[in-house]
């Protein structure tokens, strides 16, 4: 592919990165106030609602899920417990580590609260019609399973390609 086409290729993924990451910004702006106005950060909100839909999970497990580091979440554990929240637990065995569970205020809270946030996401979501909807949810779940090696692959091969012509 010519240098023409490289270009166009990196402008149109630009822009296309660029709208999304604006629409992201924009939609928890908006989320993240009103969770603020229920005393809980975008963090805790959906630490407490992943532990609500998938029962105590180990902080890795928690991890995984949320697509955040140890050290984030290990943060944000503490904060739940510290509000009596969530309990921890050290798991025993082979490969211990700690379970995170709702306790029963943190059972309350969530119960309260999503249905109030689940609502909001709703309205943002009505300027897409279902169809768009399901589109966009397809899109983002194929960006998060990319395969990270391909992006380093391309980089390196476009930085080859920069120093060779340098």
């Amino acid at each position: 592919m010519g240098r023409q086409g490289q270009e166009k290729r990196t402008q149109r993924a630009l822009a296309a990165h660029g709208s999304l990451v604006r629409a992201k910004e924009s939609l928890a702006a908006l989320q993240s106030d009103q969770l603020r106005s229920l005393g809980l950060t975008m963090g805790q909100f959906r630490m407490l609602a992943a532990l609500h839909h998938h029962g105590p999970l180990s902080l890795v497990a928690l991890c995984q899920e949320l697509a955040c580091s140890h050290s984030n979440a290990s943060f944000v554990v503490g904060n739940l417990h510290k509000r009596g929240l969530v309990a921890r637990k050290a798991s025993e065995g082979e490969h211990a580590s700690t379970v995170i569970r709702l306790t029963p205020e943190g059972q309350k809270l969530i119960a309260r609260v999503f249905p109030v946030h689940a609502t909001l996401v709703r309205a943002q979501m009505s300027v897409l019609v279902g169809r768009e909807q399901e589109t966009l949810h397809r899109l983002c779940g194929k960006l998060v399973r990319t395969d990270a090696g391909r992006f380093v692959r391309e980089f390196a091969k476009a930085d080859a390609h920069e120093q060779v012509k340098g």
